[in-house]
């Protein structure tokens, strides 16, 4: 993992799961139709989902597992193709990799109504969200 972004990790405390070996990493991939950014891959690697909270946000990344079953669930690659679900702020939204964008960014999409439309940047990669989580900003 990136050292910057193994320190910001740090810095949050998260709670980690076991960690992923490469095989449910790829299968994510393979199932979804899509390439991970290498900041997720390394997340993932290094703990299948976590979870971070500050004083002012929440963060749950899902497990490999848990990522392949919302993604399902909710149809994500037949009505919103360019969209990746890989976690939630806990409130109802859920952050979600934008595969619109070069390099792919992150999204926050509220779960019911979820769309292209109602999205909304909060970062353009993992080491700026997890900055945004150290802010007494809204992310909205």
């Amino acid at each position: 993992m990136k050292a910057k972004l193994e320190r910001k990790l740090r810095e949050l405390e998260f709670d980690g799961k076991e960690c992923a070996t490469y095989e449910p990493v790829d299968a994510v991939e393979a199932d979804l139709g899509k390439s991970l950014p290498i900041d997720l891959r390394e997340i993932l690697l290094a703990s299948d989902g976590i979870a971070l909270s500050s004083e002012w946000h929440e963060l749950q990344i899902w497990s490999c597992e848990e990522i392949v079953a919302h993604n399902r669930a909710n149809q994500v690659q037949k009505h919103t193709p360019d969209f990746l679900m890989f976690g939630s702020n806990g409130a109802g939204e859920t952050f979600t990799l934008d595969y619109r964008t070069k390099p792919v960014s992150i999204v926050l999409v509220p779960a019911i109504g979820f769309d292209y439309k109602s999205a909304i940047h909060v970062a353009d990669d993992f080491f700026g969200l997890l900055t945004r989580l150290q802010e007494a900003q809204p992310l909205l």
